[in-house]
Formats: C-alpha cells, structure tokens, sequence
C-alpha cells in the first residue's frame, strides 16, 4: 500500500510538472517577447550590451549617426510580419528624446526571429565635452512584450572625442594591424585614412568589413605617412604618454 501511495503522488507530480511546461510553452506563443541579442563585431561572437559612437574625425556636414542595434524573439516564429519598439529608461538617460536621438520603430520578418532596431543619434554642440548615454529597453507595445532577461537593456553612448575602437584589443583586432593604442595614434589613423572604423568580421550577415589584404595595406600608407610627418618638423611624433608613435 505505500509503495501504491508513493507511486500515485509522483505520477501526480510528474503531471503537474508536464502540464505547468505546456501552459509556458502556450502562454510564449501567444505572448511573444523580445530581448536584445547584439553580437560583438569579432571572431569569437561574444553578447555585448553596450555600443559607443564618436563624430571627431567626421566632415562637419555629418550631423547624424544611424546606430542598428539587433533583437531577437523569444517564442516562435510568425508566418507574419510583426512591428516592435523601444523607449528610453528614465534614470539612466541624459539624452533628450528629438534633440540629441530619435528611435525608430523595427520589424520583425515573417519566419525570422531576430530584426534590427535603428536609432538616430544627432550631433549637438558641446559633444567634445560630454558623453551622451541613452540606455534602452523594448516597449511593451505593437507585436511584442519585453522579455525579463538578462540583456532587457541595450546602452548606446556617442560623443565627439576619440573612442578607443572595441575592437582593438580583441581577436581579431586592430593591435594586430596598428600596435599599441594611443588617443594621439588614432587621431593620426582617422586624418591619415579618412576612415574612422575598421570592422574586421561582418557585424551582420551582408555587412562589409575590412579584409587582411585592406588592412595590411591600410598600415603600409600609416607608416609611409608617419615618416614623411616625422620627417617635416624633424621630430617624431609623440602621444599622450610622451611615447613615439609607431607602428609594428
């Protein structure tokens, strides 16, 4: 008889178990939600939930930045296409919403489960001495819900100062190509190329970014032009750390 009892109550449980399952696997498809999902522009893919923009180095007629930022759904995917949005979280914002960005609406695509988030960032006087920060979080409107995640939020910060590229450091990175970071050898990297980011792997599928070929090229005209400049006041150029500026 205990043994029977024992029995009934874990197939009892086992039911219970089962049928909680089903009502969340229902409760995804008929409540979809939506998480940032943004993949780091390296070799290894790794999540990031940050993302910094720099004007220095642009024309002045550049007076606004597209920053994509990529979601993902959580639930299945829909034979439809269905619309999502974003808001800024008060608190952690000191961006103003018309003046200093602009978010625009996304879609999610029939049969996919990711889309991309498009934000406007704008150039406003005084960007070289502050840092605007506008941390994001998904709307609870349209098509989808927020999910409660990890990476529920998404942070962009722009500015007009030189930004060390997030990806000089990784694998692969610009240190392979241009050394030792300094704020005095970017300046020189961005007036000399006119180019003011180097992406070495496809931030999405379809993106471009620069080859070893470019960018072994790329270092070849830096060292060329480092000599010539070094070569003109008769001294060499150094960064903020009184270290001559090179390249390996």
């Amino acid at each position: 008889m205990k043994i029977y009892n024992i029995l009934t109550v874990a197939l009892f449980g086992i039911t219970l178990v089962m049928g909680s399952c089903k009502k969340e696997i229902i409760a995804y498809v008929d409540d979809p939600r939506l998480y940032f999902y943004e993949e780091e522009a390296t070799a290894a893919k790794s999540i990031i939930t940050s993302r910094s923009f720099s004007f220095a180095g642009q024309p002045g007629t550049v007076t606004q930045q597209i920053i994509p930022v990529q979601v993902k759904i959580m639930g299945e995917n829909s034979n439809k296409d269905r619309s999502f949005s974003a808001e800024a979280v008060p608190g952690l914002t000191n961006a103003t919403q018309g003046t200093d960005y602009r978010i625009l609406g996304g879609t999610i695509a029939a049969n996919k489960n990711t889309g991309t988030l498009n934000v406007i960032v704008y150039r406003i006087p005084g960007l070289d001495k502050i840092t605007k920060t506008l941390v994001l979080k998904i709307s609870n409107s349209g098509d989808f819900k927020p999910a409660t995640l990890e990476n529920s939020i998404f942070t962009i910060n722009w500015n007009e100062a030189l930004i060390k590229p997030a990806n000089w450091d990784t694998f692969p990175g610009l240190a392979s190509y241009f050394g030792v970071y300094s704020m005095v050898k970017w300046k020189f990297i961005i007036e000399t190329l006119g180019i003011t980011s180097f992406p070495l792997v496809a931030p999405v599928p379809g993106a471009s970014f620069y080859s070893n070929a470019a960018m072994l090229d790329f270092k070849a005209q830096l060292k060329a032009a480092l000599i010539i400049r070094n070569l003109s006041p008769n001294t060499p150029l150094t960064d903020e750390f009184n270290l001559a500026v090179s390249f390996p």
